[in-house]
């Protein structure tokens, strides 16, 4: 990021050195570059009420704005996926690739995408019908995989403003009961000159948790969040876990083990 400021005073003096009188020029702080980015989910933007779960895909766009006469023969933009995600390359793109070879696959739309989720470098991915990224590079994490994506701008100038698009398959691990998606992005590959956007992220479980005040041991029914008691009263509380369900609203494999209670 750029900043351009000037602030220019100029003021006269009498015979004893005294001011008379002053005036000022000033220009206020203009931005170069501005880095704003945003995901969705079908359509709609994801906030932390959205429900993301197994074989969810989710769409991100990086917005670059410059303004001025800089110009950069080559400016990086690098973006870093984390969590229980990988990157979607689309199949007609990047057929023929090396490291295409072995992946799986998925269907969204009538469009079919490679799913990045082996650690390694790809170079050369078509991250969507009109953006070339330079590299991919996956490794595994603690909480799932980080995934660093790197484009290049090549003489990059003028008043403009630039978006990528790119897209991920939320795949967590099987036995996972809570999983979280992360996602941040920055211009410039120098780490004490780089202009960050920054997405708050989501963290979710594999399963729905329910607590309430019913009748009787093995009552199924709505229960109540509330009841009036009195000195000896029995109250039954109970307790509910459901796995979550995928797209076609079968359940999902669920383990519970004592060291999770």
């Amino acid at each position: 990021m750029v900043v351009r400021c000037c602030l220019n005073f100029a003021y006269g003096l009498d015979s004893e050195g005294q001011k008379l009188d002053y005036d000022y020029i000033a220009a206020y702080p203009d931005r170069e570059f501005y880095l704003a980015k945003d995901w969705s989910k079908n359509g709609h933007a994801i906030d932390s009420e959205t429900t993301i779960q197994q074989g969810d895909i989710l769409s991100y766009s990086l917005n670059v704005t410059h303004s001025g006469k800089g110009q950069y023969d080559t400016l990086p933009l690098i973006d870093h996926m984390s969590g229980t995600q990988a990157l979607l390359a689309p199949v007609e793109k990047n057929s023929g690739a090396e490291w295409a070879q072995g992946l799986q696959t998925i269907t969204d739309n009538g469009v079919e995408y490679y799913i990045l989720d082996k650690p390694g470098v790809y170079n050369n991915v078509w991250t969507s019908e009109s953006q070339l990224a330079d590299t991919v590079k996956v490794t595994k994490s603690g909480s799932g995989l980080d995934t660093l994506i790197k484009w290049y701008f090549a003489n990059y100038t003028g008043n403009r403003t630039d978006t990528i698009t790119y897209r991920s398959y939320v795949c967590p691990d099987e036995n996972a009961l809570s999983y979280s998606l992360g996602n941040e992005s920055w211009l410039n590959d120098h780490q004490s000159h780089r202009l960050y956007a920054t997405l708050p992220g989501w963290q979710g479980t594999s399963f729905d948790f329910d607590k309430a005040i019913v009748d009787k041991v093995g009552d199924t029914g709505a229960g109540y969040s509330y009841s009036l008691v009195s000195e000896r009263q029995t109250v039954v509380y109970r307790l509910m876990l459901r796995s979550s369900t995928d797209k076609d609203g079968k359940e999902l494999p669920m383990t519970i083990t004592g060291k999770d209670m």
